[in-house]
């Protein structure tokens, strides 16, 4: 078992207003946002422990401007490692910037859609979002840098799975991740909106396979489903990653980023300050060798 991904979370900013966002992103913050030199210090040591890639996310990673992003990335493509971002597209609507990211080093970029104009702007809670995300995959597109589409299963967007594979497709995109509901953050507040019940899983489980054999797609999935044809679970606590949060805390996963209708995650997650505690010295602590050794993950009671 070895350490391979570390995801970290820029900002919390983001002009969106997502029903599911697990951070409640909002146009602004109350603290102070952890520095591109601290970041730099933990990617060198993740890299010297031999991890491969760097998944840069938010809130709207742009809000940190496109000079912080494009010397992160050149930072940690200096160290051979491999760096994907996951955006909103609000950001990327120019051209010269996206040749940035490229030049840079930026490997792939997750860009969320939730279904035709209408369903994805009520999903998004933007007027004109569909059309930003559209025009941010064609760019990411333009410059060469792989485009992997993100898609939430809701109550309001599941039976939408089959127009969001139909438009990858016509899009040039090969690859379709398809994320479980968390119900954090926002998340949380909107659960009886978002959360599918017994009837909808079962009839997502059925568009799911209809969707499998319309286009040679590679389908990912990320999250708990809790239907066989999706696979195995997929949690990873403990097993191979961290998450740098954009207030500088060190936790074990996106899962357990915020504690449900608290702002913060559960202090008995966090691994400690990122300005102070070493990602080795994590890597080793009690609460996550104590995980690895369970069969069963005990660093939270359920993935939800």
């Amino acid at each position: 078992m070895s350490l391979e991904r570390l995801d970290i979370e820029i900002t919390r900013k983001c002009k969106f207003k997502c029903g599911v966002c697990s951070v409640r992103a909002s146009p602004n913050i109350d603290y102070d946002e952890i520095s591109i030199d601290i970041l730099k210090t933990r990617i060198k040591e993740f890299s010297k422990m031999g991890g491969h890639e760097v998944s840069i996310t938010g809130g709207e990673p742009s809000e940190r401007g496109i000079d912080f992003l494009t010397e992160l990335i050149e930072f940690a493509k200096n160290l051979n490692l491999k760096v994907r971002m996951y955006c909103v597209g609000y950001g990327f609507q120019k051209s010269e910037d996206v040749s940035r990211l490229k030049e840079a080093g930026l490997n792939s970029v997750i860009v969320t859609l939730a279904g035709p104009k209408e369903i994805d702007e009520q999903f998004k809670g933007v007027k004109g979002s569909y059309g930003i995300a559209i025009k941010a995959i064609e760019l990411f597109r333009k410059n060469k840098i792989e485009v992997i589409v993100h898609f939430t299963p809701t109550k309001l967007t599941y039976s939408h799975l089959p127009y969001v594979i139909d438009t990858s497709y016509q899009l040039g995109i090969e690859k379709v991740r398809i994320m479980s509901f968390v119900p954090q953050g926002r998340g949380w507040d909107n659960r009886h909106l978002f959360e599918m019940n017994h009837v909808e899983k079962s009839e997502f489980e059925k568009i799911l396979e209809q969707a499998k054999q319309t286009h040679n797609l590679d389908l990912q999935f990320s999250g708990v489903f809790g239907m066989d044809e999706i696979g195995k679970d997929s949690c990873l606590i403990a097993k191979n990653r961290f998450v740098i949060t954009s207030d500088g805390l060190l936790i074990p996963s996106f899962a357990l980023r915020m504690d449900k209708e608290k702002t913060m995650p559960d202090p008995a997650i966090c691994l400690g300050e990122v300005n102070t505690i070493t990602l080795e010295d994590a890597w080793k602590s009690k609460l996550l060798l104590d995980a690895r050794q369970d069969s069963k993950c005990t660093v939270c009671t359920s993935c939800k």
